[in-house]
Parts: structure tokens; C-alpha cells; sequence
């Protein structure tokens, strides 16, 4: 019915921040971790802390910007093809973290 379809979207786009936000969150745990341990390039920049929020931001703004950039080349029609929902950018974000790893010292 049309009275229950704007709270099943309302309830679809909350879910699908929810599931963006908990991939970047753990992604930027992921990637924090590794560069604290030297397991990843550029660990010195990833690895520092917030003084005064005790968050490590480069590690969660590298995440952020890794999962915006394949956003961008998801819409150059190039594979793999569109993206689907918005809790796939940050899903992207763990991809980028894989790669580091695997191009790690």
C-alpha cells in the first residue's frame, strides 16, 4: 500500500547508513591495527592518534577516501559495474585495505 512505503524506505536508508558506517568503523580498526604493527605502507601516517579524541583519524579518513574514490570508478561504466547501495562504499574500503596488505613490506 502507498501509507507503508515511506517508512520501509525511511527504514531501508537507515539501515543502509547503519551498515556503511559499522564497514568503515571496522575497516579503519583493520587498517589502524595493521599500520601499528608496521604491516601496511604509509604505517606511520596511519598509525597516529587523536590526542585529544584518542581516535585514530588518518586510518578512518583513509578508509573514507579509499571507499569514495572506487565510488567514483564504479561510475565510469568501467567493471565492476555500478554500485549497488550505499553500505557498498565502505565495503570498498576493506577491498583497499586488502590491497595494502598485500602490498605491505
Amino acid at each position: 500500500t502507498a501509507t507503508t512505503t515511506p517508512p520501509i524506505r525511511k527504514a531501508r536508508i537507515v539501515v543502509m547508513i547503519e551498515t556503511g558506517t559499522s564497514a568503515t568503523t571496522s575497516a579503519s580498526r583493520a587498517l589502524y591495527s595493521l599500520a601499528r604493527d608496521e604491516g601496511v605502507p604509509l604505517s606511520p601516517l596511519f598509525k597516529r592518534v587523536n590526542a585529544k579524541h584518542g581516535t585514530p583519524g588518518p586510518a578512518i579518513w583513509g578508509i573514507v577516501v579509499a571507499s569514495l574514490g572506487s565510488f567514483g570508478y564504479k561510475h565510469t561504466g568501467l567493471p565492476p559495474g555500478p554500485l549497488q547501495d550505499s553500505a557498498d562504499i565502505s565495503l570498498d574500503g576493506g577491498q583497499f585495505l586488502q590491497l595494502l596488505v598485500l602490498h605491505a613490506k
